[in-house]
C-alpha cells in the first residue's frame, strides 16, 4: 500500500512537470533589395526582387521576393493595386523563413502608366500590408506569426520593414 502511495505521489509530481511550451516574441526585419537592374547580381529567376539585410536576434539575411497577384489594369487606372508577395529570407547557417504579404502598392501621381515607366527603371511606389509566416526551416522549423509590412522603392533600390511577432515551437 506505501508503494502504491508513493507510485502514485510521484505521478501526481510528474504531472506538474511543465511540457515544453511555444516562445512568441517580437520580430523586426529590414532588408534593403535590388531588382538587379541597376546591381552586376540580378535576381535569379522569377525572383522580383532580392537583397539582404537583418532580423532582430537572428543576424544578417538575404531575401528573394517573388509577385504573386498584381492587377496592372488598375494600378493604371487609380495608382494603386492589390498586391500579394512571397517571401524568402535566408539566414546565414540556412535556416528560411517564408511569408506571405497582401495589401497594396500605390505609385504617386499614378506613375505606373506613365510614358516611358516600361522603358525605364524606377518610378517611386509605396506598399502596406501584412505578412503571416507560412512556412520555415532549421531555427525557424514550425514558426508562425504575422505582422505588419511595408516597403518603399524609387530607381532599382527598395526598403522592406516587416514587424510583428513570431512564435517557435
Amino acid at each position: 500500500m506505501r508503494r502504491l502511495v508513493l507510485l502514485l505521489g510521484l505521478l501526481a509530481a510528474l504531472a506538474l512537470v511543465p511540457t515544453a511550451s511555444a516562445i512568441t516574441t517580437s520580430f523586426s526585419a529590414t532588408f534593403r533589395e535590388s531588382g538587379g537592374r541597376a546591381t552586376a547580381h540580378p535576381c535569379s529567376g522569377d525572383v522580383f526582387f532580392c537583397g539582404s539585410g537583418t532580423i532582430a536576434g537572428f543576424g544578417r539575411a538575404t531575401d528573394e521576393v517573388v509577385l504573386t497577384y498584381f492587377e496592372p489594369e488598375t494600378a493604371f487606372e487609380t495608382g494603386c493595386s492589390p498586391l500579394t508577395l512571397l517571401r524568402t529570407i535566408t539566414l546565414t547557417d540556412g535556416s528560411t523563413l517564408v511569408t506571405e504579404e497582401t495589401g497594396t502598392v500605390c505609385f504617386p501621381g499614378v506613375t505606373f502608366g506613365t510614358p516611358g515607366s516600361f522603358r525605364s527603371y524606377g518610378n517611386p511606389a509605396f506598399f502596406t500590408g501584412t505578412y503571416t509566416i507560412v512556412e520555415g526551416t532549421g531555427v525557424f522549423e514550425g514558426a508562425t506569426g504575422s505582422g505588419t509590412s511595408r516597403f518603399q522603392s524609387a530607381g532599382d533600390v527598395v526598403h522592406t520593414t516587416l514587424s510583428g511577432t513570431i512564435t517557435l515551437p
